[in-house]
């Protein structure tokens, strides 16, 4: 099922349109955006909006975020792990990471998966429903809000195959570049080579794209823009992926990318 009205979803220009309808002026666009991004679960708690504008938005547009069921915590270290439960009761898993350079989060894409590998427990569960952006959104603001930390890097590989859930998470992508609750060019991890999902990613705004691939994907994707990095297996992924760069684009764009890579999941 999806979710329709997806108020969270909505970039400031979007809303604009939709509460000039309403016959309220533009600055509450702004005033609304703030709001559903900072990740509140009610009107009630748009304090600046008047009461009538509240009243009116929660009747027609409900918000969509995650609320943690589960929380785990690991002896080792800083790692946190959440079940979240979304507003039609389906779950979805998500992993908080402290390294060096501050926390990262593991999100999901979609609630199981259409992929049907036969090692991963999501892909034999079978697939439900794509996450809206929002309720990829929401998996980061609340778990902000439940550690009190800032989240610097997000890594879409939780439940779901990404590149699967195209639409969303690119809007989910250029929702997160206008708010200051994660960082602004998220590094977007797929766990599968969906070509068509690939090209899609193929722009400026995504650092790299990590893919379960061969070589040839890498050099396609390599060639095309520079700002891509795919690799297959473990352990020597990285240092493979920069090779077939350096082959084809140069030692200082490699290089380059290098530098962005800042840990591996």
């Amino acid at each position: 099922m999806q979710v329709s009205q997806d108020i969270r979803a909505m970039l400031p220009v979007e809303l604009e349109l939709l509460l000039a309808e309403l016959g309220q002026p533009k600055y509450r666009a702004k005033q609304l955006f703030k709001w559903l991004q900072a990740g509140v679960h009610s009107y009630d708690e748009m304090t600046d909006l008047p009461k009538s504008l509240r009243t009116v938005l929660s009747d027609v547009y409900p918000i969509y975020g995650a609320e943690a069921a589960r929380r785990l915590a690991s002896r080792l270290d800083e790692t946190r792990k959440y079940l979240f439960r979304l507003h039609d009761g389906q779950c979805v898993e998500s992993v908080l990471m402290k390294y060096n350079h501050g926390y990262s989060i593991c999100v999901s894409t979609q609630v199981g998966c259409r992929m049907g590998c036969v090692f991963c427990a999501t892909g034999r569960s079978g697939y439900s429903r794509n996450l809206t952006p929002s309720e990829i959104l929401a998996q980061i603001t609340e778990a902000q809000r439940i550690e009190s930390v800032r989240i610097s890097n997000v890594v879409l590989m939780g439940m779901g195959e990404p590149l699967d859930n195209m639409d969303n998470v690119l809007r989910f992508h250029r929702e997160g570049k206008m708010i200051a609750a994660i960082c602004a060019a998220p590094s977007i991890f797929a766990e599968l080579g969906l070509l068509k999902g690939i090209r899609a990613t193929c722009n400026p705004g995504f650092e790299h794209v990590l893919i379960d691939h061969g070589a040839d994907l890498v050099r396609e994707n390599a060639v095309t823009t520079g700002n891509v990095i795919t690799s297959r297996g473990m352990g020597t992924a990285i240092p493979f992926a920069l090779a077939i760069v350096e082959h084809y684009l140069g030692r200082e764009t490699a290089e380059a990318l290098g530098k962005k890579i800042l840990y591996y999941q």
